[in-house]
This record gives structure tokens, sequence and C-alpha cells, in this order.
């Protein structure tokens, strides 16, 4: 239930959310590039490698161990990255699941004070989204799905240009 007051308190934490993101995105965002492409090559890389080794006949189970434990560093970074993507998307979508919430308390509001500042409210929501980025690109789910694209399509063209991994005998 919005009252006047709690629509003020709403608009102050928004700002303060706001300054807290842009913040968080000056700060990570040189960090979280970096993570993305190391670890994007790293795990296309070692990706390969554990495929060829299940491919090659001359297997060696100590080149397994290590296979494995790279792509559990991989596997990790990226757990914890899409972690991150998964807590920057709901901040997003909870950004516009109270304006989405303004927009029905605003069809029943007779009050005049009232409803001019929940619409400066709403303004406000709509115009300063919660955005968490990269300085080149926004932390959503499309960030997500495009790493496991590029990461797959590399991982094909990889294996389409190793003629001698695919010779038969």
């Amino acid at each position: 239930n919005l009252n006047p007051k709690s629509v003020k308190i709403i608009s102050k934490i928004h700002f303060n959310l706001l300054e807290i993101v842009e913040i968080l995105n000056q700060i990570y965002a040189a960090p979280l590039i970096f993570l993305l492409s190391s670890n994007l090559i790293n795990l296309i890389s070692s990706s390969y490698e554990l495929l060829s080794f299940f491919v090659s006949s001359d297997r060696n189970l100590q080149q397994l161990g290590f296979l494995i434990f790279v792509n559990s560093g991989n596997i990790y970074a990226f757990s914890l990255l899409f972690g991150t993507a998964i807590c920057c998307i709901t901040a997003t979508k909870e950004g516009e699941r109270v304006l989405e919430n303004c927009h029905q308390i605003l069809q029943f509001q007779t009050d005049e004070k009232y409803e001019r500042k929940l619409r400066i409210l709403m303004q406000q929501l709509k115009h300063s989204k919660l955005e968490f980025s990269c300085l080149l690109f926004k932390f959503n789910w499309k960030l997500v799905f495009d790493i496991f694209g590029t990461m797959a399509s590399y991982l094909i063209i990889l294996i389409q240009f190793d003629n001698s991994l695919w010779k038969l005998k």
C-alpha cells in the first residue's frame, strides 16, 4: 500500500540504488571484460582439447586429469559470472516491476497531490533504469546467451579446421 510518504522513500531508495549501480559499473567494468574475454578463450580451447582427447586413439589418464582440472576452473569462473548476471538481471527486473506497480496504483488514485508525486516517481523510474553494464554491453540474458553462442561457434570452427582429428584410419 503506497502513500505519499512511501513514494518519497521509494524515490530516495531508487536514486541511492542508481548511484550504487553506477559505482559498481565503473569499478567492475574492466575486470568483467577481462574475465569474460580470457575465460571465453580459455574455455573454448580447453573444451576443444577435451573433445580431442576423447576422439583420439592415444589416451593418457594424466592428460585427462589435467583437462578436467583446467575445465573445472573455467566452469567455476563462468558459474560466478552467470550468478552475477542473474543478480544483475533480477535487480533490473525488480526496478521494472516497481514501475508496473505504480501504474496499477495510479489507476485507483483520487488524490491529486499524491497522483502528481506518483507520476513524478514513475517518470524517474522510466527514464533512469537500473542497468548493469561493462562499458561496452549491458549485463543481461542476451549477454549470457551470446557468450555461449560464441563459444559454440568457435568450437565448431576449431573442429572443422582440424582435419587430423577426424581422419578415418
